[in-house]
């Protein structure tokens, strides 16, 4: 039977045509993403560690502002020795020098001047010479080394510069200048300067308004480009070159670093140009390949692909061409045919022993059928060892259910492992017997450079490893991530196991009580409301052990959309630094507790004059509140000036002679305008920060002290004149009782008898008080309680006391006194303290006056007054009225005699039987004490 095969050339040709340019185009497109992907990590890393190199620059001109922060004045020693300390030229590859830039006017330039003189400046040439006002002037400049002549020049001069200065210090920010060459005659390399703001410490910086007023200077570094950004990685010049602008485009005159080369040597592949923000400056880099990095990419594999595919397409064009010219003559020409068949097969054999890629034929089965010349020297075995055996024992990796893959430690010449890149595809014979066709692509060379970059990698972990530093990688996407050695070896995660899940384990060992506060941290990051998230939170080990954790995390890569795809962080171990906090931090709370919370008042004051720290009972004490007396008030403000300058006299005497405390009683001024006594303890070191005394003060209240001493005194002047008086009364009496004069005229003796009983009455009343006083604070006063009615009660007092009330010159009237009310007390001390409020009343009435008392029920108690009118009692003794020896007049010339006991003991003997005393009282008009029996 003939067959008719010209129907099936075309549908043949356009299949295998088909595989051969998808074949290609496979190829070509997974060589080149590799190559681009190489390409773009060596580039990524090289923009990490320039990043990196100007963070530490920007590191050592903090560290530099602490220098200034930390001292009220900063020589030029001082800035010598720091930067000698850090050795820029040796750790720091660049930054040529540091110094400061502070401002000046133009109207105080010559005291300016001084100043620098005095602080070790001699030679400052302010320069360029310009009219403007404001300046800023290099004050310091350190190494000394100064070809731009930088030192003292002032970089107002260009609107630029002092725009960026000015921006760097409003915003608080480092900021990056622009790149400059001071001297254009000279052929030097183009530098710039990167500014941080310094601001005195003892004023506010939150707002861009107390940042101006806080300002003090800059301290800046000066950074060579061409150094800078010489050698950042490893392949740098070597795989790619890199060129950086200052500014958003490639612009050849603002070239800060790059590789000079003749125009024409070299057309790049692959290149990345990228604009990026450099502290408040746009840069532009560009990368390009090297011819090195493009000589080892896998573009020549496409080609080969192409050309054995066109052949193999030619040589089965050509056959069915050849079977289809004339079907007719096919049984007259069969020799002929086999002849041209044979031919055709040869050159079919010699493409496909000669063709650059190994080639292996398959049955069904996966038994290699045919393997050209570059397939045996591939796999590096004799071809009888290949042909004929299953191709799982000569390349286990390789899977022929997959159309494509990639099998590692390939057997090689010389039983050097190689890396084999394969390609399938699947045909039928004529018989329809299934027979597949493997590429076999080597890509050792390829795999060499990736392992190189995984050590590169590897090397990046170990310093990782060696700072106890854990990263993770989360895609946001997917949810899956991927997580360094060493935080698995900080979580403590085995690093063989690759089945776990990194986010499902951290979570569940997260303290129950962070997880969500890590939470909200991370979200708020991934929603872009945060730059960074960093949180500080515990994980739980070996079931009982918690330890410290502190994570730090950023968006590194978002969608068109900004949405956040890729989230990568470090996690380090922190117990250690936690512990020691918290140790800390508990020292620090016994000391406040000890301090805030002392019964006595205790500040601290730097200098002679402001507080900054003081206690509940200072604050008490002075009647001010703590924010007054942190703010507003000094220690002059609460001492006479006599007495302050005679603490700060004695303070320097102390010191002088090696001492560091003293004491001394002086009477503070308190913020209603009285005055109280206290016994002030001070006593003194020096704050080595702030280069000023730091003064610990102590205030005991010895006010009680002061008023008992003062009580005393009056005492003895109370008992001084009520024992005099009488006395002498009684003994003139009595001298003139035993006169011959008076022996007739017992009128005149009746009269001096009577003086003389009247101030041994007075003696007996003093002695009886005195005892009653005695025996009530000793517990010795006894009570009898009985029910007794109110009103006889009050007319009984009457009755006893109207002989001295007429001889007063004063009436006693009982306004109201219910018969039918009863009360539970002693009856003789209730008529003590009744007698005790009427004499009162009588001696201090206006003559001819009414003294009125009233009884009147108020619930479970029975309320008794006694009310006069007279001069009243003044505001000053009203705290003093029921105290013991207390008298208003406490002077020895007082009118009306008395010893000051009698209100103390009526106060004690109504609270003994269950009632309180009291009295309302206004200056020249009535007075009423009163007090409460309970009621029987």
């Amino acid at each position: 039977m003939i067959v008719r095969v010209k129907p099936f050339r075309f549908l043949l040709l356009a299949i295998c045509l088909s595989l051969t340019f998808l074949a290609t185009w496979v190829v070509k497109n997974i060589a080149e993403s590799r190559s681009i992907e190489v390409f773009q990590t060596l580039t990524t890393d090289n923009l990490t560690a320039l990043n990196e190199r100007l963070k530490s620059y920007a590191q050592s001109l903090n560290a530099m502002t602490g220098l200034f922060v930390a001292s009220d004045q900063v020589t030029k020693e001082d800035v010598t020795n720091y930067v000698s300390h850090i050795d820029p030229e040796k750790n720091f590859p660049g930054l040529t020098g540091l110094g400061l830039v502070v401002p000046a006017r133009q109207s105080t330039l010559p005291a300016f001047l001084d100043k620098l003189r005095a602080e070790g400046v001699t030679e400052l040439d302010i320069h360029p010479d310009s009219n403007a006002d404001e300046k800023m002037v290099v004050q310091y400049l350190e190494p000394a080394d100064d070809p731009q002549g930088m030192l003292g020049l002032d970089i107002a001069f260009d609107d630029d510069l002092r725009q960026d200065a000015i921006d760097a210090r409003d915003s608080g920010q480092t900021r990056i200048t622009k790149t400059l060459r001071l001297d254009e005659k000279a052929d030097t390399q183009p530098i710039f300067l990167m500014f941080h703001p310094v601001y005195r410490a003892s004023m506010p910086t939150d707002t861009e308004a107390q940042r101006q007023q806080a300002f003090f200077g800059w301290v800046f570094g000066r950074i060579v480009g061409s150094r800078l950004l010489r050698v950042l990685t490893l392949y740098q010049d070597d795989l790619f070159e890199v060129s950086v602008f200052d500014g958003s485009a490639i612009d050849p005159d603002r070239l800060i670093y790059g590789t000079q080369r003749p125009d024409g040597m070299h057309d790049e592949l692959y290149s990345v140009t990228k604009t990026v923000d450099m502290f408040g400056r746009d840069w532009t880099i560009h990368w390009e390949s090297t011819p090195k990095f493009e000589a080892a990419q896998p573009f020549r594999a496409p080609y080969v692909i192409l050309i054995v595919g066109l052949g193999i397409t030619g040589l089965f064009d050509l056959i069915i061409f050849l079977l289809s010219r004339n079907e007719r003559k096919f049984l007259t020409q069969v020799r002929e045919k086999s002849s041209a068949l044979k031919t055709s097969e040869d050159e079919y054999r010699s493409v496909f022993e000669k063709a650059h890629v190994g080639i292996l034929t398959l049955d069904a089965g996966g038994v290699v059928m045919r393997a050209n010349e570059t397939a045996v020297t591939t796999l590096g075995r004799d071809e009888d060892l290949i042909v004929g055996q299953v191709i799982d024992s000569i390349l286990p990796e390789l899977d022929i259910a997959l159309n494509e893959g990639k099998c590692f430690n390939a057997p090689g010449p010389s039983g050097v492992e190689r890396v084999l890149d394969y390609r399938q595809t699947q045909w039928r014979t004529a018989e329809g017997k299934l027979r597949r066709t493997i590429l076999l692509l080597d890509v050792t060379e390829q795999e060499n450079h990736l392992t190189k970059i995984r050590e590169t990698e590897k090397r990046w972990n170990l310093a990782l490893k060696g700072a106890q530093i854990g990263v993770f990688d989360i895609d946001l996407t997917t949810g899956k991530s991927v997580v360094s050695d060493n935080w698995r070896r900080l979580m403590g995660v085995e690093l063989e196991d690759e089945e776990f899940d990194p986010q499902t384990v951290f979570m569940s060992r997260v303290h129950p009580d962070d997880r969500e506060m890590l939470r909200a941290s991370d979200a708020a990051c991934i929603r872009g409301e945060t730059v960074r998230s960093s949180a500080r939170y515990r994980v739980r080990f070996n079931d009982n052990e918690w330890r410290w954790m502190q994570s730090d995390a950023t968006v590194v890569d978002w969608d068109s959309d900004g949405r956040a795809l890729r989230y990568v962080g470090a996690q380090t171990d922190v117990t250690d630094q936690m512990i020691a906090q918290n140790a800390l931090a508990l020292s620090e709370e016994r000391f406040r507790l000890v301090f805030f919370h002392a019964p006595v008042g205790k500040a601290i004051a730097v200098g002679r004059h402001r507080f900054t720290a003081v206690n509940e009972a200072m604050c008490n004490f002075l009647g001010y509140t703590e924010e007054e007396l942190l703010t507003s008030v000094r220690l002059r403000d609460v001492l006479d000036r006599k007495d302050l300058a005679d603490i700060f006299a004695e303070i320097d005497a102390r010191r002088d002679a090696g001492e560091s405390a003293m004491q001394a009683e002086k009477q503070f001024i308190l913020r209603d305008g009285t005055k109280s006594w206290g016994l002030i303890s001070i006593s003194w070191t020096v704050d080595e920060n702030l280069g000023d005394l730091l003064f610990i003060v102590q205030i005991n209240d010895i006010s009680e002290v002061k008023e008992m001493e003062r009580t005393k005194s009056e005492f003895v002047s109370t008992i001084s004149h009520e024992l005099r008086t009488p006395l002498t009364s009684i003994r003139g009496a009595l001298e003139l009782m035993s006169s011959t004069e008076l022996a007739d005229l017992p009128d005149k003796r009746k009269r001096l008898l009577d003086i003389a009983r009247q101030n041994s009455d007075r003696l007996l009343q003093l002695v009886n008080d005195v005892l009653d006083l005695e025996r009530i604070e000793s517990r010795q006063f006894e009570f009898q309680y009985s029910d007794e009615s109110i009103a006889e009660l009050l007319e009984e007092g009457c009755e006893i006391n109207m002989p001295m009330a007429q001889k007063l010159r004063q009436t006693l009237v009982i306004e109201q006194a219910d018969p039918d009310t009863f009360v539970n007390v002693d009856r003789n001390r209730f008529g003590q303290v009744l007698s005790n409020l009427i004499s009162n009343a009588c001696k201090f009435s206006e003559p001819d006056n009414v003294v009125r008392l009233s009884a009147v029920e108020e619930g479970a108690f029975v309320k008794v007054s006694v009310t006069n009118r007279g001069a009243g009692i003044p505001d000053s003794f009203r705290q003093r009225v029921f105290q013991p020896f207390s008298q208003a007049d406490g002077t020895d010339t007082r009118k009306v005699g008395g010893t000051g006991l009698g209100l103390n003991i009526a106060k004690q003997i109504v609270e003994r039987m269950g009632g309180q005393i009291g009295f309302a009282s206004v200056v020249n008009q009535e007075t009423t004490f009163w007090f409460t029996c309970p009621r029987a």
